[in-house]
């Protein structure tokens, strides 16, 4: 008699020391009850990834070189310093000054946020309900569906309904990455929700 198999569990992936949080998220995947939202904010606002911050940051810094150059494209100050801004290049530093103020705004807005100990405790708890109900109403692909290329193939046919399903599940989807964010800020893969997908149904 052909042994049952039961649907393939999510593929464990070793924690690094900079993949704490989603190793204590992992801990525990049993159901668990209904856990509101300690933070609400979380499920509106978008929380940037170290990557999102470090690129705006870089940003920032040449903008602000740039309005710190004198008239013939030095900085100020400095005598005979490498120019900052190419020769002839005309500067309109009322642009460059609001773009600059609203590169500051986004960086400042996308932060996660500080949270003491009993706020993150809250915030793993709800990430573990949500990590729970992905699994449980399977909205996200297996990895073997994400490799299916043919459409007569009927994994072709759940991957698309699961993909159907997911707008309901966004601001839950939102809320996860942003929580994620939030618990390990410095690791570009806290978010990640591949590390969620079974490996097949």
């Amino acid at each position: 008699m052909e042994e049952k198999r039961g649907r393939g569990r999510p593929r464990k992936e070793v924690a690094s020391e900079g993949n704490v949080a989603a190793a204590a998220v992992e801990q525990e995947t049993e159901e668990i009850g209904t856990v509101e939202s300690p933070m609400p904010e979380l499920r509106r606002k978008r929380i940037l990834t170290v990557g999102e911050r470090e690129s705006i940051e870089r940003s920032l810094s040449v903008h602000h070189q740039a309005l710190a150059a004198s008239p013939n494209g030095h900085i100020l100050g400095t005598e005979g310093a490498a120019p900052v801004v190419p020769q002839g290049m005309r500067l309109n530093r009322s642009r460059l000054n609001l773009q600059a103020q609203d590169m500051a705004r986004a960086l400042e807005d996308g932060r996660p946020p500080e949270v003491d100990a009993k706020q993150r405790d809250a915030l793993y708890k709800r990430a573990r309900y949500l990590k729970n109900k992905f699994e449980h109403d399977q909205i996200l692909e297996t990895r073997e569906e994400l490799h299916v290329l043919k459409r007569d193939d009927k994994r072709w046919f759940t991957a698309t309904e699961k993909a159907k399903l997911r707008p309901k599940y966004e601001d839950d989807i939102t809320e996860y990455r942003n929580i994620m964010r939030t618990l390990d800020p410095q690791n570009p893969d806290a978010d990640s929700l591949n590390v969620l997908r079974r490996d097949r149904d």
